[in-house]
């Protein structure tokens, strides 16, 4: 007999196919879903990434929608919070999820079973699921709790979206307010200057003074 030898990456895009239409028969009747995963096989990831952060916001406890969040990071090459849903996902109870994942993260060449860390072994440094609560909530959980230094941290209130020119719509930005000849104006910072010292001044643009050197410039610290 014989038999027909599939490249790797054609396998798991075949794999990723078969659980989407498993798990679209499993959620039948739930439009948002089915809308999520067509914007996905259709390699729209950005929209996807999108529709299934919207799911998990509603059920934040299902595996399924987190496979597919890992899947879109991945295919939008965030490496790193590809890494994070994936590890959650492997923790699952659902075995046949939770073996997807696991294989996802070996192919990753990951330590399943450890924590997925940056290099320097920190926090995470980008955000997890586009939420600053999420990220520290992710970070207490592995032993991390934002810099008490007086950095820039994912823990400070007042971060939101905000349309930059020559910056992605998915950045996250922190406004640093002051006053210009009677007029209030704004200095912002995105979130990757967390883990800087922002020096603020009343009547002068708020101006980043570089790393902390309490976390080093990570924005956090072991508590743990």
């Amino acid at each position: 007999m014989r038999y027909h030898q599939f490249p790797r990456a054609h396998i798991s895009i075949f794999a990723v196919c078969l659980l989407i239409t498993q798990l679209r028969v499993a959620a039948a009747g739930n439009p948002a879903w089915d809308q999520a995963t067509k914007l996905y096989t259709t390699g729209n990831y950005t929209a996807a990434l999108a529709e299934f952060r919207k799911l998990s916001e509603k059920n934040p406890t299902d595996p399924s929608t987190h496979y597919m969040l890992a899947q879109c990071y991945k295919g939008l090459n965030k490496t790193q919070q590809a890494i994070i849903e994936f590890t959650w996902v492997s923790k699952s109870s659902d075995p046949r999820i939770k073996a997807m994942a696991v294989g996802a993260l070996k192919q990753m060449g990951q330590n399943v079973g450890a924590a997925p860390q940056q290099s320097g072994a920190t926090g995470p440094r980008e955000l997890i699921n586009d939420s600053p609560a999420q990220t520290v909530s992710f970070a207490y959980k592995n032993g991390w709790v934002p810099c008490t230094g007086g950095c820039l941290t994912f823990a400070k209130s007042g971060w939101h979206h905000y349309s930059v020119q020559g910056h992605p719509d998915s950045d996250q930005w922190m406004s640093f307010p002051y006053q210009r000849d009677g007029q209030t104006q704004e200095q912002m910072y995105n979130q990757y200057h967390v883990g800087h010292i922002i020096k603020v001044s009343s009547d002068s643009p708020a101006t980043d003074a570089g790393p902390c050197p309490t976390c080093h410039g990570t924005g956090w610290i072991r508590y743990k």
